[in-house]
């Protein structure tokens, strides 16, 4: 597998660099004078009203829970909810008018820590920083200066940390995406594999999960290269997520759809530990149906369906009903949560369901909600 060249990517300048800049080697939250609270929260469905409001849509995979508050990526920005007062921050600025952030971000959650990914405009600069007290200053693991032209893509896109590993998805001036890998804290950061489409990682424990080449490989810290999740099996996959063993995935192989073009994509599940392979989702050849962002956390499985609405097998992963759906592996039996609306990016907090449900116009923003899952 060809890791591109690492030392491509390693442009330092810290001539510019100002207040609260990545390159001190510590980093705070900003915390902007932004009250949270001053924003409209709207209903998604019956009874279901925004937890944390929010002027984009949230991102579901960067969204997570610490210390009795939920933490979600707002394009850009970083928010959270305590549910036990209610209480909402904003902890990084929201968009400008140019569409760009002072201090943008997106965070994930370990046992009693924060990973988060930032982005800084001035330098232009991408890092990775640790924070144990969301309050005080986080320790910069890795980070990269690049040239301050606009027009040439470069950042941290996607990534995922646990007690074992942190992996990130980075790109220099518009050049291949690399897959970087490092221990818990940042040790021995080295590229992984390159592509020129997006890694899609997830990971748990030890294990890291990822999309390459059109499909799914694993690799943990030891293993001289990724391997393949189904080398059986030769269908596109994507949008993985992994809890523990347990791995949930889209899956083409009952289409005839490609990476630019989804068909009857099916919702898949497998235990890496002992091999067994479950298909969730059952939609026939001659009604396919588009699912969107399977996520697990023990036995239950959630994700985003199509099969209602008026065009059920879109050719992107948007529609104009998209029910949120959960599925318990112990039992086999399935669940609507949702009805009648635009989910999307679910993921599993403990009993509950956290998603993105998309307020219609003139609002046209998402917000982030919770619905409980069923007793079983």
């Amino acid at each position: 597998m060809d890791g591109g060249d690492p030392d491509a990517t390693d442009v330092h300048d810290t001539s510019e660099a100002g207040p609260n800049s990545v390159l001190s080697g510590t980093w705070r939250f900003p915390r902007p004078d932004f009250d949270l609270s001053a924003l409209p929260r709207y209903e998604c469905g019956a009874g279901l009203r925004a937890t944390l409001p929010a002027p984009h849509s949230p991102t579901g995979h960067h969204l997570c829970e610490m210390g009795g508050w939920i933490y979600a990526t707002v394009n850009g920005s970083v928010g959270r909810y305590r549910g036990t007062d209610g209480r909402r921050e904003l902890l990084t600025e929201v968009d400008r008018a140019d569409g760009y952030v002072d201090h943008g971000a997106s965070v994930v959650c370990r046992r009693s820590d924060l990973v988060v990914a930032v982005s800084q405009r001035t330098p232009k600069s991408s890092a990775i920083v640790e924070f144990t007290d969301p309050t005080g200053p986080g320790v910069v693991r890795w980070v990269r200066v690049t040239e301050p032209r606009p027009e040439w893509a470069t950042g941290i896109y996607e990534h995922v940390a646990t007690e074992s590993l942190m992996a990130w998805t980075y790109q220099y001036n518009g050049g291949p995406l690399q897959l970087w890998v490092a221990g818990p804290h940042g040790e021995a950061p080295r590229v992984l594999v390159t592509s020129p489409s997006q890694f899609y990682p997830t990971a748990s424990g030890s294990t890291l999960v990822f999309e390459y080449r059109d499909v799914l490989h694993r690799w943990s810290p030891g293993m001289a290269a990724p391997e393949r999740v189904t080398p059986e099996i030769n269908s596109w996959q994507w949008s993985p997520w992994l809890d523990g063993d347990r791995l949930v995935w889209l899956d083409g192989r009952h289409g005839r759809g490609s990476r630019d073009r989804r068909d009857n994509p099916e919702v898949y599940f497998k235990d890496l530990r002992t091999g067994e392979t479950r298909r969730l989702t059952h939609d026939p050849p001659e009604r396919p149906v588009g699912q969107v962002d399977p996520t697990i956390s023990g036995d239950w499985v959630a994700w985003s369906d199509f099969r209602d609405a008026a065009t059920p097998n879109p050719s992107t992963s948007f529609s104009d009903r998209m029910d949120l759906y959960a599925f318990n592996l112990r039992t086999g039996r399935e669940h609507r949560l949702v009805s009648e609306q635009q989910t999307s990016l679910p993921r599993i907090l403990g009993g509950r369901v956290a998603f993105a449900c998309t307020i219609p116009r003139p609002v046209g923003y998402g917000q982030l909600f919770l619905v409980p899952l069923p007793r079983e």
